[in-house]
């Protein structure tokens, strides 16, 4: 079993900023899979009546694996429902094996495709989140596709703290980094999908299991209809389980239609302040001494930050040298360039 030396630490460092959820969803699959072991990580988010809302899916699962296991859960919708219903209300880490998987009807579709072998959940039934985080392991991955009883014990230690993450809110928004390239597609003047690489399926097939696909639909169209020439170009923005992204249209021309076609590039936002992780795990930096450098990252003085972190000024600079020392910066300007420079 892989395990974080202080696997709390690191749920406290990620809900420290405050970011928004899907900013910080790899970063959580990267530390479940230090403290738990896992080959993959799926989410589910349901609505009351145990509907599922939308799920996170590994960023290994192509866009013909998130389609089948979508059409599986519309198609067997009522027993799905009923299965995750009694999951949540229970409350408890359960597992499941490459014998019970054997059974599930997408086992053609999804689970032998994918090499899964084990499943390890852990439910969640509280204000504000209903959901069920699922560690995956595959069939033929280093730990031979199940899950030990010491795995468990780890997920219900954990259980409390990732809960706790998963349902606080996200702080207030901030400018972004945009990483271009992260998928292209090409659609016809109406809106339909003429060619997209596979990332962009990938995307396309989140959205159809996502709240936000009809908002994109929606926008889509509106965006279609504000272009007119090749000249034009509009953009808009859409929040996936996965991630943030900015989408850009821009006809393509005729090209032998009576209307153009549209080129649709996806950009992949995320929070600057994500960098502040790196930073944290290097130089092992505490939930408070991470607050604090978020504070001192932005243009306010001692005295508010001070405020704002309740506490007195002078522990604030004891605990602003502390920082310092372990990041090997002398002031507050030398934090902002080692900052600049992760």
């Amino acid at each position: 079993m892989v395990q974080a030396a202080r696997p709390f630490l690191e749920f406290q460092r990620l809900d420290a900023l405050q970011l928004p959820l899907p900013d910080l969803m790899r970063e959580l699959q990267r530390h479940l899979d230090r403290c738990i072991g896992l080959d993959s990580l799926v989410v589910h988010w349901y609505d009351e009546q145990a509907g599922m809302n939308e799920f996170y899916a590994d960023p290994g699962w192509n866009a013909e694996a998130i389609e089948a296991y979508v059409a599986d859960n519309r198609h067997a919708q009522a027993v799905h429902r009923r299965i995750a219903l009694q999951r949540l209300q229970a409350r408890q880490v359960y597992g499941l094996d490459e014998q019970v998987l054997r059974g599930r009807e997408v086992y053609d579709t999804v689970v032998r495709p994918l090499g899964l072998g084990a499943v390890l959940s852990l439910p969640y039934w509280q204000p504000g989140l209903r959901a069920i985080v699922s560690c995956v392991r595959s069939a033929s991955g280093p730990h031979k596709g199940r899950f030990a009883p010491a795995d468990l014990r780890q997920a219900e230690r954990l259980q409390g703290a990732l809960g706790g993450l998963l349902a606080r809110e996200a702080g207030p928004p901030a400018p972004a980094l945009v990483q271009p390239g992260a998928a292209l597609m090409v659609l016809d003047a109406d809106g339909r999908l003429l060619q997209a690489c596979a990332r962009g399926r990938r995307l396309l097939a989140l959205l159809e299991a996502s709240p936000a696909g009809a908002d994109f639909q929606a926008r889509l169209q509106q965006a279609l209809g504000r272009l007119e020439t090749t000249a034009d170009a509009t953009e808009f923005d859409l929040s996936l389980s996965d991630g943030r992204y900015r989408l850009r249209l821009r006809p393509l021309g005729a090209l032998g239609t009576a209307r153009p076609w549209v080129a649709v590039e996806w950009d992949r936002l995320s929070h600057p302040e994500l960098k502040l992780l790196t930073l944290a795990r290097e130089a092992s930096l505490s939930r408070r001494e991470l607050q604090v450098a978020q504070a001192l990252l932005g243009s306010a003085s001692v005295e508010a930050i001070a405020r704002q972190l309740g506490v007195a000024e002078s522990t604030l600079k004891t605990l602003s040298r502390s920082l310092y020392q372990r990041l090997q910066v002398s002031d507050r300007q030398g934090l902002w360039r080692k900052f600049a420079a992760a």
